[in-house]
């Protein structure tokens, strides 16, 4: 037997003996290709404003939405070592590609991700230093943070929860919920 649990976008460049209708699901699949934007930072969040861990959203639309939107719109202050002197804040998390986002150089999307901090916090995006960028898909052996799509839909994501012979298709590729998480 052999159980997959690799990232569509590499199994698509491995030689491999898929059936027909494996080969069209999986490389006919498509990524999303979410970005990461993380800062160092004195903890202000706990010090000047009380908050301990969660996020922050500066819009009113739903996870789908704000996900996708053309810039950051999201503050996630840590969970971790509470009243450190200093900590890790995330003030970019969404869709990169096919976004304003996307295409902006690494400086202005630093940039960029300093603003959400801005407006939550009018004066702290001075606090921030030593910027850190993923975007998923740039991320060797893996090319993209999760399922967009399947090469035939519903019909391919239902072909890639069965066995294809001898071999099986694990992990969130294969979900119902996809994403790190899941």
């Amino acid at each position: 037997y052999c159980v997959i649990t690799l990232p569509f976008e590499i199994l698509k460049k491995i030689p491999n003996d898929l059936s027909p209708e494996f080969k069209k699901a999986v490389d006919g699949s498509a990524p999303f290709g979410f970005y990461k934007v993380a800062w160092e930072s004195r903890r202000f969040w706990e010090r000047d404003y009380n908050i301990y861990g969660g996020i922050s959203y500066l819009t009113q639309t739903p996870y789908v939405l704000w996900a996708l939107a053309p810039v950051p719109s999201v503050v996630w202050y840590p969970s971790a070592e509470l009243m450190r002197p200093n900590g890790i804040l995330v003030s970019g998390y969404g869709e990169e590609q096919n976004t304003a986002f996307g295409a902006m150089s690494l400086q202005e999307k630093f940039d960029a991700s300093r603003a959400p901090v801005e407006r939550l916090h009018p004066g702290h995006g001075k606090d921030l230093k030593n910027p850190v960028f993923c975007g998923w898909r740039r991320v060797k052996w893996n090319e993209g943070s999760w399922i967009r799509s399947y090469g035939g839909g519903l019909d391919g994501y239902n072909t890639l929860i069965e066995a294809d012979g001898p071999i099986y298709f694990a992990g969130d590729s294969v979900s119902k919920i996809p994403g790190w998480q899941e």
